[in-house]
């Protein structure tokens, strides 16, 4: 598991571990992700909040693009001095390394799925059975009554679930 230890016989939380985020088939989504009650996790949402002249106030997606620029800003200067022959004989997983060590990526399917209307079947799409549903980007793609419509829809279905 990406966020596990095995403790003998249990599993338990991997104490290096703070957050896990997902990525769809473009970028980091945090629409939806997990974090730790630590002072690593307030003082990086602290960072990504920003001051008032945030660069990313205006961005479209200005918290996925604030938590990309704290996760992987430094990447070009630690990539620029890795060993490409001993990284590829390594064996590492391919993602290794990418996010700082306290970040755990998990696949988008665990808990970030989109709603067709935003997936548009390119990224993992929700179905029943799936633990959560993310409406990310529904309202782009749609008008206010369509998202009015779906929420109505899903909270009866989570009610019929549960």
């Amino acid at each position: 598991t990406y966020a596990g230890v095995a403790d003998g016989d249990e599993l338990t939380l991997d104490p290096e571990v703070h957050m896990i985020v997902s990525e769809d088939n473009a970028m980091l989504n945090t629409g939806i992700f997990f974090a730790r009650s630590s002072t690593w996790v307030a003082n990086l949402l602290r960072r990504v909040w920003g001051s008032d002249d945030s660069p990313w106030i205006d961005h479209p997606w200005w918290e996925n693009a604030a938590f990309t620029w704290q996760f992987l800003k430094d990447n070009p200067q630690k990539f620029a001095v890795e060993d490409l022959e001993e990284w590829a004989s390594s064996e590492k997983d391919d993602m290794s390394g990418v996010y700082p060590n306290e970040v755990r990526l998990a696949p988008q399917s665990h808990f970030n799925s989109y709603h067709p209307i935003t997936s548009r079947f390119q990224h993992d799409t929700w179905e029943e059975g799936k633990f959560v549903i993310a409406f990310n980007g529904v309202l782009s793609a749609s008008s206010p009554t369509v998202v009015q419509t779906l929420y109505g829809n899903y909270y009866q279905k989570a009610c019929e679930l549960n």
